[in-house]
């Protein structure tokens, strides 16, 4: 009688060892530690004052391009890189994100553009770009939007095009990447954790100025990074914790052909405890509450892969006690109220009672979220660009004529009405879509977990252009894509042999 084939061959079957490599070789050790460095120094006051910032970033950006791996981590950590100079983080600080690039200077992100350009030239000699087409859930949203609006989507200029040019740089690391996809993300998640290096460096006693655009909850100020604000801190840090949560997850689950490096899970529980003290500075109910739904989903998930027998008994008994170690050191931090973090924390509970109490369950979300759902309510088809309407406002912006809804869904809804908001929906979950339709859920557990963390943020906020989100979009997409269909395995554990 032909036996039958175990859980972890039916699980890697047509699966290549080099998807689940995580293991650096020394070129690429020393590109992401030169890169850090760079950036670290791209943090410093005197650095930025003396006019050497965007040297810097073409530096950075340079060493990062080198490698797919490195170049996952640039886009990773652009959208919340300072400026090129002290004035343009200022300007920043002071007026908020409604500053374009055009008046500050260029961009870390647009000058990452032109550099990821020349340097695919010199260090791979071609345009490997195998697979773009993938991006074609886009164009339905965006010509939609430019048939209400009458705003042409796709000039140069367009933030549009700045995006989906992040998707295509995506695109050819990951073709040059050949197939290794998870140390991809795993660069693109340490990449999102140097927003962590302001606060760090500021608290060690180097020469950084932290925002404090943020203001102050409970006469306690909201601490951000040096370009980034406190809003645009907790974003990045989920979406780092997010994927090393699901690699370590997924690296130590029975499917995995290979072994994760042993420093690997020392960097996750390092990361995840350096990250706490830095959310927890941000004051904002978004970073709480958006840590408290990411925990849960790793609970969920990990409850799947134990029921699911994807986990052994000792696997499961490491992670656990890996956790609780963890768990134990941040309760310790805050028992202790180390960095004020006990401080603040009972602060911003405070604050959320108080503007609960006066406004409604998502505090200041509410007004907003009301104006929104009410404009969709009125505009359900083409909403106000279509129907050429103006919105009843009734919350704090009433006075302003404008506001953004916090919520990138609202934003396209009343923008564009319901079928709008559908279209925008259709993109952005497309990647978890051919997740599941390969079969290989848990194999893409990590992916999942950034990209929910990624929902919690456009749920939260108004950014639709992050280019991190850009970047993991296409990588996610052509990693489940390239990946054989196949039976689900997890349900078929009862009969299989206990191998």
């Amino acid at each position: 009688m032909k036996k039958r084939p175990t859980l972890k061959q039916i699980g890697n079957a047509g699966q290549s060892t080099a998807f689940w490599n995580c293991r650096l070789n020394l070129i690429e050790w020393l590109l992401l530690a030169a890169a850090f460095n760079v950036a670290l120094a791209l943090h410093l006051t005197p650095v930025l004052a003396a006019g050497l910032g965007n040297y810097l970033i073409i530096l950075m950006a340079v060493i990062c391009f080198c490698s797919p791996f490195t170049g996952f981590f640039f886009i990773g950590c652009c959208s919340v890189l300072p400026f090129g100079d002290a004035m343009a983080n200022e300007i920043i600080r002071t007026v908020g994100l409604t500053t374009t690039a055009a008046e500050v200077g260029p961009a870390p992100a647009k000058i990452g553009i032109y550099v990821w350009g020349i340097m695919t030239i010199v260090r791979y000699r071609r345009f490997s770009l195998k697979g773009w087409t993938e991006l074609w859930p886009v164009l339905p949203w965006l010509v939609w939007y430019m048939i209400l609006s009458g705003e042409f989507v796709f000039m140069p200029t367009s933030e549009y095009v700045k995006a989906l040019m992040f998707s295509l740089m995506a695109c050819q690391l990951a073709n040059e990447a050949k197939g290794e996809y998870l140390k991809c993300l795993m660069g693109l998640c340490l990449g999102a954790l140097v927003v962590m290096v302001a606060y760090w460096g500021a608290t060690a006693g180097l020469p950084i100025e932290l925002s404090t655009y943020g203001g102050e909850r409970e006469g306690i100020k909201r601490l951000g990074g040096v370009r980034a604000d406190s809003v645009m801190v907790w974003p990045a840090i989920l979406m780092g914790l997010s994927g090393f949560i699901g690699l370590s997850l997924t690296l130590g689950s029975r499917i995995n052909p290979t072994k994760a490096p042993r420093w690997f899970y020392l960097m996750a529980g390092l990361l995840f405890v350096a990250a706490i003290p830095p959310l927890v500075a941000t004051m904002t109910h978004g970073a709480y509450a958006g840590m408290g739904l990411l925990l849960a989903g790793s609970v969920v998930g990990l409850l799947l892969m134990i029921t699911s027998g994807i986990l052994t008994g000792t696997q499961t008994t490491l992670i656990g006690i890996g956790t609780a170690f963890v768990v134990g050191i941040v309760l310790w931090l805050f028992s202790t109220n180390a960095l004020d973090m006990k401080t603040r924390s009972e602060a911003l509970l405070q604050n959320y009672e108080t503007q609960s109490e006066d406004e409604g369950l998502a505090a200041s979300r509410t007004g907003v979220w009301t104006d929104s759902i009410n404009t969709i309510m009125q505009h359900p088809l083409m909403g106000i660009k279509g129907s050429g309407s103006t919105e009843k406002i009734t919350s704090e912006y009433s006075n302003t004529g404008y506001y953004l809804s916090h919520n990138v869904f609202l934003d396209y809804g009343r923008v564009l009405g319901i079928p709008g908001m559908l279209l925008l929906a259709f993109f952005f979950f497309y990647p978890a879509i051919k997740v599941f339709q390969s079969g290989n859920w848990i194999r893409f557990f990590p992916f999942l977990m950034v990209n929910f963390a990624m929902f919690i943020f456009w749920i939260s906020l108004s950014f639709e252009f992050y280019k991190t989100f850009w970047g993991l979009w296409m990588l996610m997409v052509l990693a489940a894509s390239r990946t054989p269909q196949r039976p689900h395995a997890a349900s078929t554990r009862h009969k299989l042999n206990p191998e």
